[in-house]
């Protein structure tokens, strides 16, 4: 099994969420990815109205900002069969280990595939 080495966040699509979602990643002076001289700022908050996704650098890692996925369901249902996990106060949604699979299946890299096998070995030990 691999340490995670990022973290993917789905985000709904609405005007006001994005703009917290960019507000948020420049807060946290985050770079692009692909420019990391550069940070985040006007041209991606345009892009994230546009529906794009993003991958930037920030001082605790790599975020992938995920608006859409071939064949990602809508954000709602997303949403709605997520867990909720608690850790040091703080609560985050986490996306149903069905539709993650479903998804790195659909993908189908080298990685996708080797995350698929970790997951299964996960399952295992809750039995």
């Amino acid at each position: 099994m691999r340490n995670i080495e990022d973290v993917g966040i789905v985000v709904a699509g609405d005007e006001a969420n994005l703009r917290r979602v960019h507000d948020w990643l420049v807060s946290i002076e985050a770079h692009l990815a692909l420019r990391p001289h550069r940070r985040v700022g006007p041209r991606e908050r345009w892009a994230m109205f546009k529906g794009e996704n993003a991958t930037v650098i920030t001082t605790c890692g790599q975020i992938d900002v995920v608006q859409q996925i071939e064949g990602m369901p809508p954000f709602a249902r997303l949403a709605s069969e997520s867990e909720m996990f608690e850790r040091e106060g703080m609560r985050v949604r986490v996306m149903s280990r069905t539709t993650l699979v479903e998804l790195k299946h659909r993908r189908g890299s080298p990685q996708d595939l080797a995350d698929i096998e970790a997951i299964e070995q996960l399952d295992h030990l809750d039995e």
